[in-house]
Formats: C-alpha cells, structure tokens, sequence
C-alpha cells in the first residue's frame, strides 16, 4: 500500500490507481510544474511545496500524520539523481535508459516499478521492489547504486520521505501493479524496457469502467510491442530509435522529434496510424498530439525499401544480416505531389524527397520576380501579379542553403542587370563628389536594381521601388534573425506595412521636408523568400494577427537529425542550360526587353483555374463553419489567392513551352499550392489565431462540431459539446450560422434538425 498527502501538513490518504491519475492529471499540478521550470532557490522550494506528494516507501493509517513512527514500510524504495543535464549524458530520458541497461541481467532486472523526471526536470526518481536479502533502504539504495555504478541522493532513506507528484507527462514508465504491491510476486513483465508509456485514454473518467477501457489499449500496446518484426521486437526496435535521437527530447523539439520516429516506424506497421500511434513514445505530448503526428506521418511520403538507419537498427537487434538491404533508400518516391509545371519539375526531381516541397515554394518568390508584368483577374474581379513572401523553416544544419541555389539559378538574368545598373550608380557617385562645387550638377541615371538586402532603408526601399517602373524587387534572406535584428530599432511597424501592401501590392509611401530623405508614394511591388530556425521565425512573425502571416507561404525542412546528408542529384550541362534559357525568356517577356526598356503588362487568362479555386474555397468554408473554425476561414481565403496566382506562373510557362495538358496541370498546381499553405499557416498560427484550445494539423479533423452532434439536438447539448471541445463561442451564434447556411432548421420544443449529413 502507498499513501499521499494533498499538501506539506495534510494528513495521510491511501494512493489508488484512480487517484494517481487524478492528481498527475490535475490542472493544479501541471500549472505549479510549469512555474517551478522558471524558479530556482527558495522561490523554488517554497512553490514545489504546494504540490501533492507521494510516500513510495511507506504507508499510513488513513489520517495519521507524517513521521517516521506512523510510518509502515511497504517493500518499496525510491532513488533519486539530481543534476543529470548538466552531466555528460543528453538527457535524464538517456540517463534511465543507461540504468536498464546496466541492470538487464543482474538481480535488479525487472524491478523498477515508476521512472519519471523530478519537478526540476533535472533530476530522475525510480521506485523499486527490494530485494528480500537486503535489511533495510539504505542497503537497497546501496546495493542497487552499485550494480549501475552511479551516484544517487542518499537523504532519501527514511520512510516518511516524500515524492513530490509531477504532471503525467513527466513519467517514462509506470507499472499499475504498484497500487497492489502486496499482491504482486511475479515482476516479470514490469519493465517497459524505456519505452515512455501512454496513460490510458481513460485515465481521466472515475470507476472500473474507465479502468477497464484504458486497460483493454494498454494491453494491445503491450502486445503488439512484445511482437516481432524481422526477429526483433517492435519494443526493441522502438528503444533503439529512441536512442539513437538521443533519447527523449526537452520541450520545444518533441514534436519534430516523435514525427521523425514516427516516419521511420510507418514501414514496419503497414503504414497504419492506428497501430503506429500505440506503439510510438509519446515524449510528454498528449494522446492527441500523439495521435495527430500517426496520422501525419503515415500520409507522407515514403520509398519502397524500409528506410537503411532502421533495417540497420533490426538487424543489430535480431541479430541478422540482409546484404540485399544494405543500400541507401530508392529516391523513387511515391508522393502527394502532383505533376509539376516546367521548371518546378525539373528542381523537385533533384531534390531529396523531404526537400521537395520547400522547393515549390521557394521557387514561387523566385519565378514571380521574372514573371513581374505577369497579371490575371482573380475570383472578384481584381488584378492580380504573382507577388509572394516563402518562409523556409528548419532547425540549424538542416540544409536551408539549397535555397541560395535556387536563386543563383533562376535569377542570373536579374543579378546581371543588376551589376550593370550599380556599376552606373558608383560612376555617378564618383563624378558627383568631383564635381561637388559645381554650378551644375550632373543628372542621377534612373538605375533599375531589383535584388535589394532584406535590411534596406525604407528610403532606399522606394527609391528603388520607383525607379524600377513596377517590377518586383527581390530579397533572399539565409537567415531572418537577420531581419529581426535590422527591424529592432523602430522600423518594424513600417516594414510589416510594406511586407502586407507588397502581398496586395497596395500602396506605401512617406513625405518628408528632408532632401536627405525619399519621399513617394508608390504601389509596392515585392517578393521575399527568408530561411530561419524555428525559434528565429518565431521572433519575427510576434504577432499572428497583424495580417502578415496569412500572406506568407510557410513550409518547413523535416529535421536532419541523425540523418545521413541528404543527396541533390546533379543537373546536367543540358539541363542547366535550358533552366537558364527558359529563366532568360521569362525576364524578356515579363519584365525587361532587349532593349532595356521595362515591358508593358501582360494578362493571362486562367479563367478555368477559378471555377476550381470556387469550389476549393466553398468546401473549407463549409469546413470552417461546421468546425466554428475561424483561424481556417481567415487563413482560406489568402491561400487561394497563393494558389492562384501560382497557376499564373504555372500557366506561363507551360504555354511559352507550348506544354500538353496544361490547363489540367496548372489547375492541379494551384489547388496543390493552396491546401498546403493553408495546412501549413493552420498547423503554425491556427490555434492562436481562431483562439481554439485543440491544435490544428494537415488534415481536417476527423470529426468536426457539425459531425459530432447529434441529427437533432438543443442548444445545451451543443453547449456541452463546445465546452468539451474548449470552444468559447456562444452557441447562438453556430446556430445562427448554420441556419443561414441551410445546414440545420428549426423544431419544436427548442429543438434543432440537422439537413446535411
């Protein structure tokens, strides 16, 4: 039996299953961990105070005091290690796993019951099953201490010793039996052998029902992790990949981190989320998130060999050898990417797959810079030019440089003008400081330089902007922490003004009495594509409600960690040079001629692209409504814009190409862009946007607001759906919604009928 106490004075209570989980999933709990991650010293101390705690090592009398007297011992003691991270080992994750390790095949196999992290998430507690030769808790400890040669906390001996209680999330392993020690002979199966284990989707619902439910998915997870795939089992080789990330990871990369475990997983479970959701760590997230990434993961890409690190990883685990699966993985993919438009085509069979993506969309900034004159009338009858701002988003090392290829590719025609244009700009500073005194002045050429720093002055910003005659100026940022910095002393709000009225290319302007100054006002045109860590992209894009981030394509680079290098396949001599033809033509045709003169616009009928782009928009607004989804019909409505506009340049090109089918291509290229950049805008800015409690993912969630309720149902069951949900929209309001959009009418006694199904 085992005791907690609610607070530092209360009085003993007996620990159940039910109770535990209650507390490690209070909200009270989880709030105090939260402030004690920021605290140290006696601010520390006093707050971890108020957390509930646990005597492992003992049980009370219901009602008894704290004290080494009343304490009864109950065959358990606890371990402690402080200080872990700031060991050698990566984490405290990495530390446990090196325990079992070193215990696998001594007398203290099979014994630990709970593994989780201290309140400091510094730290690691176990409790364990002594052993029957050992007299007391000092000599367990000792004992135990000695056969995994590590220090541990030796104050923690005497039987009143309290274990504060920490979030569920903390725990790596917790063995159900400990509730019913007494009962427990056999620990055989006690171990989960370091795979961190999911709480029971139960956990939180009271009774034997809840416990009977969680324990019927606990006993599948359990089954299917003692299974073998290969002649290694599944529990194994989950173990292994955990380690070879280097163990759990802190707070601020579990997610990329479980996705790419995730993603190496799929293949050995049939590519079924289900399956791979119950054996997947969860790394402190939630069910949920666990069960969102499953999804994600399975849907993505994937070659037709089980990927090399992992066969590597079954093979050392099985103990076998596979000469025939000992090569790097087929860059043949099967992908969700449709056939691409010229140019975009050629890049993406050249990139690895992970990078295929991310090279779409930094292409759009690039080519729409060539394509500047480029116009095409859109849904409501406006005009648009393929103006655009790409966000490539990975962790450091992660390969974002591929980028600047692309732009030295694509845009040698530009840079060329460009050095022409400033070796004019300096002859003219030359003669001016000359001819400083003079009488007259010599006349400034109207240079037109279109590749700008993402640091420029707002100044030289219009200047340039003016003189280029309405042609996009370009910047290409490797590193937007760069932009942050330069934005820092007081530009900002003017800058984020140019980057939304250059998405709109609305107009911008300043009027200033200096003749230092620049004073214009001017329709902004202007493409950006920036690289950044995610911390760095963060920092830039602060506030997710000042317009700016729903007119930014945002995509992001899958994490390289442990990862081989990833491998471009190189362009031919031919293929570079039609690259650079068609690149050439584009900028003759849209932007400026062989005579150097700026060319008129050109407008492009895509008309057939809108009656697609209608429908795409009318199904997530339906999406939207049903879901009382605010931030998806926000964030919709721009990336349809996105996409159209990039079936502009899609449409350019396959008719200076004289490409076959292109109507058909350029439509599947548009609702392609468009559903990725709203799944991309939705996964980053959803939830602070629309001010929802549950995060948004690639995908629609499976069931929505409108899916959930029943076929008639009254405004307090929808009520109570909405608080589940953690929704804080009145209900008067969905339903005046939905009425207005024919999904449900009005019944009697205050009821509601759903028309839709």
């Amino acid at each position: 039996m085992i005791s907690f106490f609610r607070n530092f004075t209360s009085k003993a209570e007996d620990l159940t299953l039910e109770g535990f989980l209650d507390l490690t999933h209070s909200q009270q709990v989880a709030d105090i961990a939260s402030k004690l991650s920021q605290l140290e010293g006696e601010e520390y101390s006093r707050l971890k105070r108020k957390l509930p705690a646990i005597t492992w090592q003992s049980h009370f009398e219901v009602g008894a005091s704290r004290s080494n007297e009343n304490a009864q011992p109950n065959g358990l003691f606890i371990m402690d290690f402080d200080h872990i991270n700031q060991g050698p080992l990566f984490s405290v994750f990495d530390f446990y796993n090196n325990i079992l390790t070193k215990i696998k095949d001594t007398e203290w196999a099979d014994r630990i019951y709970v593994a989780h992290q201290t309140p400091s998430c510094d730290g690691l507690r176990l409790v364990i099953a002594s052993l029957p030769k050992y007299k007391s808790i000092e000599e367990n400890q000792k004992a135990f201490a000695d056969a995994i040669q590590m220090k541990y906390d030796e104050a923690c001996h005497d039987l009143a010793r309290l274990s504060f209680v920490v979030p569920h999330t903390y725990f790596y392993f917790i063995n159900n039996q400990v509730f019913n020690y007494e009962e427990v002979n056999n620990f055989k199966d006690s171990i989960g052998a370091g795979v961190p284990a999911h709480r029971p989707s139960a956990a939180k619902t009271a009774g034997k029902e809840g416990e009977q439910a969680g324990g019927g998915e606990e006993k599948r997870r359990e089954e299917i992790l003692n299974a073998k795939f290969r002649g290694a089992s599944y529990r194994a080789i989950v173990n292994a990949l955990v380690a070879k990330i280097g163990g759990v990871p802190q707070k601020g990369e579990r997610n990329v981190r479980l996705f790419y475990v995730a993603r190496k997983l799929r293949y050995i479970v049939d590519f079924d989320a289900e399956r791979l959701a119950l054996i997947l760590p969860d790394f402190g997230l939630s069910q949920e998130e666990v069960n969102q990434v499953a999804q994600s993961a399975v849907k993505g890409s994937r070659t037709s060999k089980i990927p090399y690190d992992l066969w590597k990883i079954i093979e050392q685990e099985a103990g076998i050898s596979d000469n025939s699966s000992d090569e790097e993985d087929s860059e043949e993919e099967t992908t969700d990417i449709p056939p691409m438009p010229p140019v975009f085509d050629e890049l993406t069979k050249i990139a690895p797959a992970s990078f295929k993506k991310p090279v779409i969309f930094a292409l759009l900034p690039i080519l729409g810079t060539l394509c500047s004159k480029l116009r095409a009338t859109y849904i409501d009858g406006a005009m648009h030019s393929p103006s655009f701002m790409t966000v490539i988003e990975a962790p450091q090392a992660s390969g974002k440089s591929f980028t600047r290829n692309l732009v030295n590719l694509c845009l040698r025609p530009v840079f060329d003008k460009d050095k022409e244009a400033l070796i004019k700009e300096h002859e003219y500073a030359k003669l001016l400081r000359k001819l400083k005194n003079a009488k007259e002045q010599p006349e400034e050429p109207q240079c037109i330089v279109r590749g700008i720093p993402a640091t420029v002055s707002i100044a030289k910003l219009l200047k340039r902007l003016d003189n280029a005659d309405g042609l996009h100026l370009f910047s290409f940022v490797e590193e937007i922490d760069t932009m942050t910095k330069s934005n820092a002393a007081g530009a900002w709000s003017q800058k984020s003004d140019i980057y939304r009225n250059a998405f709109d290319n609305s107009v911008f302007g300043q009027d200033y009495m200096s003749d230092n100054s620049y004073s214009a006002n001017l329709e902004v045109y202007y493409n950006l594509l920036m690289c950044g860590t995610p911390n760095a992209v963060s920092r830039f894009f602060k506030d997710p409600e000042d317009g700016l981030v729903s007119r930014v394509i945002f995509t992001s680079l899958e994490d390289q960690f442990a990862c081989k290098l990833p491998v471009w396949r190189k362009l031919t001599a031919k293929q570079t040079d039609r690259l650079t033809k068609i690149c050439c033509d584009l900028e003759k045709t849209f932007c400026i001629n062989d005579n150097g003169d700026v060319v008129n616009t050109t407008e492009i009928d895509i008309s057939y692209v809108k009656k697609d782009i209608n429908k795409w928009l009318e199904k997530q607004r339906l999406i939207a409504l049903r879901s009382d989804d605010k931030a998806r019909d926000i964030f919709r409505r721009r990336s349809a814009v996105i996409g159209f506009r990039a079936a502009m340049i899609s449409a350019a090109l396959c008719k200076m190409l004289n490409k076959k089918n292109s109507e058909k291509l350029t439509t599947k290229f548009a609702l392609f862009v468009a559903d990725n950049i709203l799944n991309m805008q939705l996964d980053r800015y959803g939830q602070e946007l629309g001010d929802l409690s549950v995060k948004h993912t690639k995908k629609a969630r499976a069931t929505s607001l409108y899916d959930a309720i029943p076929d008639t149902f009254t405004r307090s069951e929808l009520l109570n759906l909405l608080m589940l949900e953690g929704k804080k929209t009145a209900p008067k309001f969905i339903i005046c919604n939905w009425v207005k959009n024919g999904l449900i009418e009005k019944c009697p006694n205050n009821t509601y009928k759903k028309l839709r199904k």
